[in-house]
């Protein structure tokens, strides 16, 4: 036989008159009425009354509550997904949510409350560059070009024969560097000059090189809250931007990599400023006395029932407005 945890928060709730406010270890019902919070790892299952105090359940196994709360539900869980580059390092509990960290080799480009929500995986340098900077958990690879006289594979930068500005070298040889847009079919030699040919389809350089591959354009992945601004070309990538209702948290070359969608205000707060390709929704809370959906872009005051002839029904919150009722005043029958 299954057997459900219930418990009965210690102490009674109170009525509170208009313009009061409840204690900070309680919250204010649509009745009116200040209850008792539950405590960590339970939620709300009854709201207290004027004889009862507030029934509390223990959250399930995969949701939590880590903190006082009126909340009627516990939260989900978080999982550490593997594809997002997490690991779990702590696992959930009731009062606890679950704690991820970074995967070896991956950086955090993602955060809410101090958590990382999804990292990618370190930047390689490209041959002409080296490593100036190793990545970590929470930033990417940093490269450098090597400067003239060095040549690299991706790592370290080391003299090579003094080429000119406009070649290369290879196999001790200074050879013509090709054309952005081209990559080197054949090298020089003593007797020929570089052979260079067009990138395929899908393949770009944008700058000089003496490279005998050129780079995938990048995609715009809509999962990534993307979409196409300057499509690729031989001699340039692809260039990504937010997609509408989403901002950009990591750029590279003027390009957006990874995008996410803006915040939504919490109702109880209203849009101070709105969401741009580069900033996210920015909140602010009603003050006493004023309201907000979460959708409005600034709060409203509460509606007076008697100034309309009205009964008040119920008092207004944070998030909603004061209903109103029939008219207080009866008018004489017509005799």
């Amino acid at each position: 036989m299954k057997v459900t945890s219930l418990f009965y928060i210690s102490g009674f709730c109170s009525f509170l008159a208009l313009g009061n406010t409840c204690a900070p270890s309680e919250y204010k019902t649509a009745d009116g009425e200040c209850c008792p919070m539950c405590s960590i790892g339970s939620m709300v299952l009854y709201d207290c009354t004027g004889d009862f105090s507030t029934v509390c359940k223990s959250c399930i196994p995969g949701t939590f509550m880590s903190e006082l709360s009126s909340l009627h539900k516990c939260f989900p869980c978080k999982h550490c997904n593997e594809s997002q580059g997490l690991y779990i390092l702590n696992n959930c509990t009731t009062i606890r949510d679950t704690i991820c960290d970074v995967l070896d080799g991956y950086h955090c480009t993602e955060y809410s409350n101090l958590q990382c929500l999804r990292a990618v995986k370190h930047s390689v340098c490209a041959p002409g560059q080296e490593t100036k900077t190793l990545g970590t958990k929470t930033s990417d690879t940093e490269c450098g070009n090597c400067t003239f006289g060095f040549s690299s594979s991706g790592l370290n930068c080391k003299k090579t024969d003094a080429c000119a500005p406009a070649e290369y070298e290879i196999n001790g040889e200074c050879c013509p560097m090709c054309a952005p847009g081209n990559h080197v079919h054949w090298h020089c030699t003593e007797d020929t000059s570089t052979t260079c040919v067009p990138c395929s389809a899908s393949t770009y350089i944008d700058e000089p090189s003496g490279l005998d591959k050129c780079f995938p354009c990048s995609v715009c992945d809509d999962q990534q809250g993307l979409r196409v601004k300057r499509n690729c070309t031989r001699s340039t990538d692809t260039v990504c931007e937010p997609l509408e209702g989403f901002y950009c948290i990591e750029q590279n070359k003027g390009s957006c990599r990874f995008a996410v969608k803006h915040s939504e205000c919490d109702p109880g707060q209203y849009i101070r400023q709105a969401g741009t390709a580069f900033t996210d929704t920015d909140c602010g809370n009603c003050t006493e006395g004023t309201y907000s959906n979460g959708s409005f872009t600034t709060c409203q005051p509460h509606s007076k029932c008697e100034t309309e002839g009205l009964q008040e029904i119920k008092p207004g919150s944070m998030s909603s407005d004061t209903e109103c009722g029939h008219s207080t005043s009866v008018k004489d029958p017509l005799w």
